[in-house]
């Protein structure tokens, strides 16, 4: 029996790494350097911002920015970046995925002092609902279990997965 749970144990190991996802970390791990980094490149919100501009051009907008998987080299993602991927339109309805990652940490104290004992770097992937037709738009988000491995094998070894609540704030 004990064979047997280490093997499962195994298992679920080989099957997180497959799948994108290093250990899951949350909103009290990320340290503000790392924090501050990621919400540099997190941009969904001015995708999204309809009071300044009609439907159409913000839709124009998400299909600009997004990266179709199975046509195009993923983009670089090592210093950091925000990807919008599985881009699907059916107006007044746009349904997306977000890949955020923080980049690098790089050589200075955490906040308050002291050496990151953290991952180098974070990451996120989140879907994304948003109905237009109101202003500003509607969104609702669930996080993702997975990241695309394209994106996800470009960043170091000990990059962490975080939940997307973990950049709210």
């Amino acid at each position: 029996m004990r064979a047997r749970s280490v093997v499962a144990l195994g298992l679920s190991a080989v099957v997180l790494g497959l799948a994108g996802c290093s250990s899951e970390r949350g909103r009290q791990d990320v340290d503000g350097v790392l924090w501050r980094q990621a919400m540099a490149h997190e941009k969904v919100g001015a995708l999204l911002d309809v009071s300044q501009r009609e439907t159409e051009t913000v839709l124009t907008g998400l299909r600009d920015a997004a990266w179709d998987r199975t046509e195009q080299t993923p983009p670089d993602v090592r210093e950091g970046a925000m990807v919008v991927y599985d881009l699907h339109i059916a107006e007044p309805t746009a349904t997306f995925s977000v890949f955020l990652s923080s980049g690098p940490r790089p050589d200075l104290p955490r906040d308050g002092g002291g050496l990151s004992n953290g991952p180098s770097e974070v990451y996120t992937c989140w879907d994304v609902t948003a109905t237009f037709g109101r202003t500003p738009a509607t969104t609702t988000r669930e996080l993702r279990a997975e990241c695309p491995p394209a994106l996800v094998e470009q960043l170091s070894d000990d990059a962490a997965f975080v939940g997307r609540d973990a950049f709210d704030g």
